[in-house]
């Protein structure tokens, strides 16, 4: 496993395919039509579950409709937070049979290269606050001998 490959088998927005939006579509709306069946006399259980709904249903859409974009950094920047909200609104349900936990994950990077330079810019940061410690302890070593 390179430094920038995921254990997951989702590791960047590049990766979310249309059917991974309509598998958690199908799976969470099983889900909310079970918990309306299981607490159709509560009216507080109705109301959040269509609520719930509703937001993961928002998500869902501009999910799709990030589909007909044409791939640029701004889509898939895009693509990234509606998939990233989709993924905070069901995370609820991750330990539930069906949940496929190896992709249905939040996204950190667009695609790899994106990652390669995150990975970059932080092993330069690290390195420079290493030199910046080793400095201030040459310092302080001159200071108090």
């Amino acid at each position: 496993m390179t430094e920038t490959e995921s254990i997951f088998t989702l590791p960047y927005t590049a990766d979310i395919t249309r059917a991974d939006v309509d598998a958690l579509d199908a799976f969470m709306t099983a889900r909310l039509h079970e918990l309306r069946l299981a607490h159709r006399n509560d009216p507080e259980v109705c109301r959040v579950t269509h609520g719930l709904g509703a937001a993961i249903n928002r998500q869902l859409f501009e999910l799709r409709r990030d589909f007909a974009d044409d791939g640029t950094a701004e889509a898939l920047e895009a693509r990234m937070g509606h998939w990233n909200e989709l993924c905070r609104l069901t995370a609820g349900w991750r330990d539930t049979e069906g949940y496929d936990v190896d992709r249905w994950q939040q996204v950190a990077f667009r695609e790899a290269r994106q990652a390669a330079e995150a990975k970059n810019h932080s092993d330069w940061w690290e390195a420079q606050q290493a030199a910046d410690a080793v400095v201030a302890d040459e310092r302080a070593r001159r200071a108090h001998p």
